[in-house]
């Protein structure tokens, strides 16, 4: 007898790197090694740090394409919510260390996840939120689950904050404050950060896109400077 397939309630972030197909194309050895190394990395953090709650998440991943995935049944939609987002943003935070900027969506749904495929409204809209709406390196929270969860927000950069809120109101995960939390000496790295972004924007200079994405970035990144009052 064939298990029946259905979907249920799960939180599901979708993770995009940014400017990965032209690197892939450029270096594929190199540009896989920096990612797994990366990835592998932000695992070992959060299960060190976050067991036994690690064992609730799912993990896909594609090519560019990271998508973590929880169902909300077993520990309800708000510590879902928290736990993938933790994990979004410590996966965000080892990218950053390799120079790597990613951006993406988080959305609460019908999903169905097997060997074979993913499947859902929860999906489909985080991947909507990653290709249409953040348009910066941040990973956005569905504007409907923040209203739901009644997650706190903020207008502005705070070192301990989980989710803030975006001069264009647009909520998204806080992944520096999730580093000074962890005590990886976030402040250090985003002055190690700002000093090679500029190399970073010369070498990107036919790509207007990649420029401005760059360029939000060193504005969040000095914002979070701002908030624990470090003189660059």
């Amino acid at each position: 007898m064939k298990e029946e397939l259905k979907t249920e309630e799960y939180i599901v972030a979708f993770i995009d790197l940014l400017g990965s197909s032209k690197a892939i194309h450029n270096d594929p050895d190199g540009t896989l090694k920096t990612v797994h190394n990366a990835y592998s990395k932000a695992i070992q953090v959060y299960n060190e740090v976050f067991e036994p709650l690690s064992r609730e998440l799912k993990i896909k991943i594609f090519s560019d394409n990271i998508i973590i995935y929880t169902k909300c049944n077993r520990l309800g939609a708000n510590v879902a919510f928290h736990i993938t987002s933790l994990l979004a943003g410590i996966i965000q935070i080892n990218f950053l260390n390799s120079d790597l900027l990613s951006r993406g969506g988080i959305s609460k749904g019908s999903f169905f996840s097997d060997d074979i495929m993913i499947w859902g409204e929860a999906l489909v809209d985080a991947y909507n939120i990653e290709s249409k709406i953040s348009i910066y390196p941040r990973i956005v929270v569905n504007p409907k689950l923040i209203s739901e969860l009644q997650l706190f927000r903020t207008n502005k950069i705070s070192i301990n904050k989980l989710i803030v809120q975006d001069s264009d109101y647009l909520c998204f995960i806080n992944y520096l404050s999730i580093a000074n939390a962890l005590k990886k000496n976030a402040s250090l790295g985003c002055l190690k950060y700002l000093e090679r972004s500029e190399d970073m924007k010369l070498k990107h200079m036919d790509d207007i896109k990649a420029v401005q994405k760059i360029c939000w970035h060193q504005d969040f990144i000095k914002k979070y400077i701002s908030a624990l009052d470090i003189k660059e």
